[in-house]
């Protein structure tokens, strides 16, 4: 009963973690990166349990398990569309550096504000 205790828990980690980082995937909030890292720790510390133990599982563990499968593939889908949304912001930033460049060119070579005196 320990590993089952010890499962279940890990399970209801995994599945707290994941809640936490799908609402601030849809969120756009500036701390998901962290909360990234925390869910896939612990869904890998849940993986091993789980491997380790599958054909010994109660009927709660494996509904357990479902549950953190269909979450997993949200928090894919959701981690694929930001990774897309930013290299779309990455693509858009590098052509508005090279308008930005472009227009710095046409400086003259010294840039002042004073005038000198004559003479």
């Amino acid at each position: 009963m320990v590993q089952s205790h010890t499962t279940l828990e890990t399970a209801k980690l995994v599945l707290e973690s994941g809640r936490v980082l799908v609402k601030a995937l849809r969120s756009g909030d500036t701390d998901t990166l962290e909360q990234l890292e925390a869910y896939t720790a612990s869904f890998e510390n849940w993986q091993r349990g789980w491997a380790k133990g599958q054909a010994k599982f109660t009927a709660r563990e494996a509904e357990m398990g479902r549950r953190i499968a269909e979450q997993h593939a949200l928090v894919i889908e959701l981690t694929t569309e930001m990774k897309r949304s930013v290299e779309s912001s990455l693509k858009s930033l590098r052509g508005w550096n090279r308008g930005l460049k472009a227009y710095i060119d046409h400086f003259p070579k010294q840039l002042g504000t004073i005038r000198p005196r004559k003479g």
